[in-house]
């Protein structure tokens, strides 16, 4: 079986989507070797030994007519995608043009919010052959909006991780040194974008929370763009909190799991809003866990379908009063957060991605 992944991604980036996308090319082209194919608009350098085909375009209709020939030329049985509007034409142009015996996968994000959103998502739920969602609520909230046929394959895939990148031998003393972070400090991280549609992501209720958590805890913020860091900096500022707050851009995966390493505990604080609540699955969560270090974060739905009371500090979103408590027990309780800490790390043995694409490839039956 040939799996093609198609994408209008132009390169690789720090951005979630585009490393969500080159950690799943990984994964099938560990599981389908020459019989996988990353079929991009222009994807630069190549470190994993994956087939890329550029399609030089970003414009869907015309990256789905070329996908198609290509589909055609190299016998491609299975097309792969998170691309709406790519997807749609796909299936229009291969209806019209091509007839070809391809079976399209369509990986889905979200609830689509616009009314050409929904109607494009109704129509791929008559066509594609399998939905993989990220979350089982996703899944459901999916079904019951668009009235999926009785007959749909659909799978729930978390997003994942490749724990050998973030569960590193590399002690908290060192890593602070590494990077010049106070050693006598206890340091609070939160790692990632800082904001998701314009959307706080739980910065504003840390920095609240810290105003009145003790002043031997810092806040390392690592990640959001550039706006986005000088916004929070501002907020801390009139908190009286910017000398405790330590904003860093967003690096690497290497160079983000050694600073990960320097924090004693993680934060996911999201509010809530339908989008956070169920559909998302952080990469960063998996990521935390697999650091071995004790996370707090928000009481969501998604959230609750990953971590529970035994494997993170779980507390309500919004309330920094309640958060800060969190941060502070955890601070103060160091064998609890090495408890939540090493039950977190077992269970994310569950989540990589390379188990995400056998799930995904089980479900196929082809």
């Amino acid at each position: 079986m040939k799996l093609l992944y198609a994408t209008s991604f132009e390169k690789t980036s720090g951005l979630a989507n585009r490393f969500q996308v080159l950690a799943m090319a990984r994964a099938f082209n560990k599981a389908l070797s020459k019989n996988f194919i990353l079929g991009a608009a222009s994807f630069e350098e190549n470190k994993d030994d994956i087939l890329i085909h550029n399609f030089k375009t970003t414009k869907s209709s015309l990256l789905a007519f070329r996908v198609l020939k290509f589909v055609r030329k190299n016998n491609i049985k299975v097309v792969y995608s998170r691309e709406q509007n790519l997807l749609f034409f796909l299936i229009i142009f291969n209806a019209l043009f091509f007839r070809l015996p391809v079976n399209v996968v369509y990986e889905v994000h979200t609830i689509q919010k616009t009314l050409r959103g929904n109607i494009l998502d109704w129509f791929l739920g008559r066509f594609i052959f399998l939905h993989v969602f990220l979350t089982d609520h996703l899944k459901q909230a999916y079904v019951r909006k668009y009235k999926l046929p009785a007959s749909s394959k659909m799978v729930v895939a978390h997003d994942g991780v490749d724990i050998s990148t973030f569960d590193i031998n590399i002690s908290k003393q060192e890593a602070r040194k590494i990077y010049n972070l106070p050693q006598d400090k206890k340091i609070i991280g939160y790692f990632g974008r800082f904001k998701t549609m314009g959307m706080d992501k739980g910065i504003s209720d840390i920095l609240e929370a810290l105003k009145n958590l003790p002043t031997n805890i810092v806040f390392l913020a690592m990640g959001g763009k550039k706006r986005d860091r000088e916004e929070y900096e501002m907020q801390a500022q009139n908190l009286g909190v910017r000398d405790r707050v330590i904003f860093v851009e967003q690096f690497e995966q290497h160079i983000l799991a050694e600073y990960q390493k320097a924090v004693d505990v993680f934060l996911m604080p999201f509010p809530w809003t339908e989008h956070f609540a169920y559909y998302m699955s952080p990469l960063k969560m998996f990521e935390y866990m697999g650091a071995k270090r004790p996370i707090v974060t928000t009481d969501l739905p998604s959230i609750r379908e990953v971590l529970d009371d035994a494997t993170a500090m779980i507390v309500p979103p919004s309330e920094p009063a309640k958060l800060g408590e969190a941060i502070n027990y955890l601070i103060e309780n160091y064998d609890k957060g090495e408890e939540l800490a090493g039950l977190s790390f077992l269970k994310v043995s569950q989540y990589t991605w390379d188990n995400r694409v056998t799930t995904i490839l089980k479900s196929l039956e082809i």
